[in-house]
């Protein structure tokens, strides 16, 4: 049997935190080490345990969670972070990843896709819903329009616009007559093509974890 992957829940709703114990203890994958309702307490667990993951929540009581996604990574490296959000606003997105999460997703995100981001960011890969990319590329196209517009092919463009609404991948399949994976292909040519998560990503500040 495979070695579960270490996580550490750090939200200071206990209904959630219940919740995404449930989905987790479903998937066999995944072994919660801990959780913790504030920051401190959610700093200590942390230092303590090194897990493999944190799924940390923006508004603690103590500190912001942008301010402990920062300080988890400086104390331990090895830990990656996933901002889970009960609201979807730019600035938030934007300054999660800057300081240093790995994934962002909003908090009524249905399980497969909270499973999808933690087996994503293990992979060392980013990762966002399809309404967190969709927002994070309307607000990147309203400050530069033409970006990359006339290299996208006319079912690519109409990918894009799905994804932007936040339809889930079998619902645009469905509506394009393709299969999911065809649209997940797409998709990862479309972020290639607009460079827009690299673009978005650009600003973020160095810190002793930036090089992993």
């Amino acid at each position: 049997m495979s070695e579960k992957t270490t996580i550490a829940i750090i939200d200071e709703q206990s209904v959630f935190v219940e919740g995404l114990k449930s989905i987790l203890e479903k998937d066999r994958g995944f072994q919660v080490i801990g959780s913790a309702c504030s920051a401190s307490d959610g700093l200590d667990l942390i230092r303590r345990a090194k897990p493999q993951l944190a799924a940390v929540s923006p508004a603690l009581p103590d500190l912001s969670g942008i301010d402990l996604t920062r300080e988890i990574r400086n104390d331990s490296p090895v830990t990656k972070v996933v901002v889970m959000a009960g609201q979807l606003v730019y600035d938030l997105v934007a300054e999660s990843f800057r300081a240093g999460a790995m994934a962002f997703i909003v908090k009524d995100s249905p399980p497969n896709i909270i499973l999808e981001s933690l087996y994503a960011v293990l992979r060392g890969e980013y990762f966002m819903d399809n309404l967190t990319a969709g927002l994070i590329a309307r607000h990147f196209r309203a400050n530069h329009p033409n970006h990359g517009l006339d290299i996208l092919t006319p079912r690519e463009k109409q990918i894009r616009d799905d994804l932007e609404k936040g339809l889930p991948l079998v619902a645009i399949a469905n509506e394009l007559g393709l299969s999911v994976k065809s649209v997940m292909n797409a998709r990862s040519c479309i972020r290639k093509k607009l460079s827009l998560f690299n673009h978005f990503l650009s600003n973020r500040p160095a810190s002793r974890a930036s090089s992993e």
